[in-house]
């Protein structure tokens, strides 16, 4: 038996080759492909990517011999990390520390060799590079620098394999620490969930709240498919829902129906994630029980449709008594308008001296006849379009602005076009019957009106005119008819007037439930 020499520190160098990992490991095509090149590169037949164990020398790769491995003591390579850099021997016939070695008397026939160490990343050597033939040869400067690229690239390999390995042992450690927690968040929650397989759609896990919930054992729970749980009229919706899930990263969430072990159904939010379970793609279902939601909500429609029910008769019927109050007010008022007028022309024709008040008189009550005849067109044909307030009020305006009667201020604030069209005319009735009475009465040179609507409705209209007091004038039939539509719609109204302080009106509506 020949003897070898061990490397210093061999302890430590065993330590760093047992930490790769790499002894007794199945062939690997990027050690494989090293070996052939060195082979190929040195005309040599045999090329050999060798580890040095203990007591022998495993060959992680090789070209013409199929031996694993042999043992160390005879291992030409045991010499070579020795070496610090490369070990050559041209005929090993003629070396006395291998001419008696079994594998150049017989075996492999051994009479070139030579060998560059492997490296570790911490600088020990843990095996070799070696190339063998059977007739003495000389190796040439470029092929020993092959060796050791090709050795350094094994090195690389090593470190490469070393770190993949670690990485594994950390992605095990932290995928069981993480099937833990979730094992005892799954198995401890509140609400019911189950696991099932993303194609079979078979149930491979269920946690205790599923099965107080649905009554199922937990064994007869692993037996059904998520099939089994909803209700049968809605497997159509079901097979949209796997499709959408199947195309999306992130969770999904719908309501359903399940039915129960007695057939009792039961209304449920369903959240539904994609996950790995075992090493087998599944999903993750978690389901909260909406029964008291639904139903709620199944109420508050039915009261919603019959408000709306009664809603749409309320103004059915509104509309109608303010079509017809409309109407016979605008017809009364033109009526009055065209008799002041004709007793207007009489006066002139009769008095040469009022000839010229009385004309002017009677063409502000053509414009006034004008302007009821223009609103009444268009507020008895709401059914055919929509009342619009805005622009009534500012044409309104601008009709006084024009005869000059007093200046007018106007602030609208909120979205009054949502208003119903009945509440729209009333608002805009209430205005038109001030100002006329402004213009009739007051002898004002300003009128203020604001109108706001959030909550409830606020309008505003203020007069710098002689004002009168309230107490002892009372309300007339204009201030009266005002009263009239603002208590229609549950409305309050205060006056505010006294001799020289001009007028004040302040209406309030709500329109919350409008």
């Amino acid at each position: 038996m020949l003897t070898y020499t061990l490397p210093i520190q061999e302890n430590e160098r065993l330590t760093e080759l047992y930490a790769y990992e790499i002894l007794d490991t199945d062939k690997e095509d990027a050690f494989e492909e090293l070996a052939m090149l060195a082979s190929s590169i040195t005309d040599c037949p045999i090329a050999s990517i060798t580890f040095v164990d203990k007591d022998r020398q495993w060959f992680k790769a090789r070209t013409g011999d199929n031996t694993p491995e042999t043992a160390r003591s005879i291992a030409f390579c045991s010499e070579t990390i020795l070496q610090e850099d490369f070990m050559v021997i041209e005929d090993a016939r003629l070396d006395q520390r291998f001419a008696n070695n079994p594998d150049v008397t017989g075996g492999l026939g051994i009479v070139f060799y030579a060998g560059v160490p492997i490296y570790s990343v911490n600088g020990y050597k843990v095996g070799t590079i070696c190339i063998i033939d059977h007739v003495p040869k000389k190796l040439l400067p470029g092929h020993l620098s092959s060796l050791k690229l090709i050795s350094k690239q094994v090195s690389n390999l090593l470190e490469l394999r070393l770190k993949n390995n670690m990485l594994k042992a950390y992605s095990r450690k932290l995928l069981n620490e993480t099937e833990n927690s979730y094992e005892s968040f799954f198995s401890d929650s509140a609400l019911p969930k189950w696991i099932y397989d993303l194609e079979t759609l078979q149930i491979l896990k269920v946690n205790q709240s599923a099965m107080q919930l649905y009554g199922y054992t937990r064994e007869e729970f692993l037996k059904l498919s998520v099939f089994d749980i909803r209700d049968q009229e809605e497997k159509e919706h079901i097979q949209q829902l796997l499709q959408t899930l199947n195309s999306e990263t992130n969770t999904i969430s719908f309501e359903t129906i399940h039915v129960l072990k007695d057939n009792t159904r039961l209304d449920v939010d369903v959240s539904i994630r994609n996950i790995l379970y075992r090493g087998r793609k599944a999903r993750l279902a978690t389901m909260t029980d909406i029964t008291e939601k639904v139903a709620l909500r199944n109420k508050l429609n039915r009261q919603r449709h019959d408000q709306e029910l009664r809603l749409d008769q309320i103004a059915k019927s509104v509309r109608a008594e303010v079509k017809d109050e409309i109407g016979k007010e605008l017809h009364d008022n033109i009526n009055q308008i065209l008799a002041s007028t004709k007793l207007y022309l009489e006066i002139a024709s009769s008095n040469p001296d009022m000839r010229e008040e009385m004309i002017l008189l009677s063409k502000r009550n053509v414009s006034d006849a004008m302007e009821e005849i223009r609103i009444l067109s268009k507020s008895l044909v709401l059914g055919g379009s929509e009342f619009d307030l805005v622009e009534s009020l500012r044409n309104l305006v601008k009709t006084y602005e024009l005869a000059k009667a007093f200046s007018i201020r106007m602030n609208l604030k909120g979205f009054l076009e949502d208003l119903p069209d009945d509440m729209k005319m009333t608002l805009f009735r209430i205005v038109q019957e001030s100002l006329n009475n402004t213009s009739k009465h007051a002898e004002a040179s300003e009128v203020i009106i604001n109108c706001t609507l959030l909550s409830t409705i606020v309008l505003e209209i203020h007069d710098n005119g002689k004002g009168f007091l309230v107490e002892e004038k009372g309300m007339g039939i204009g201030l009266i008819n005002i009263r009239n539509r603002v208590q229609f719609y549950d409305g309050k109204v205060d006056i505010q007037s006294s001799p020289g302080k001009g007028f004040a009106i302040r209406i309030e509506m709500p329109v919350d439930e409008l």
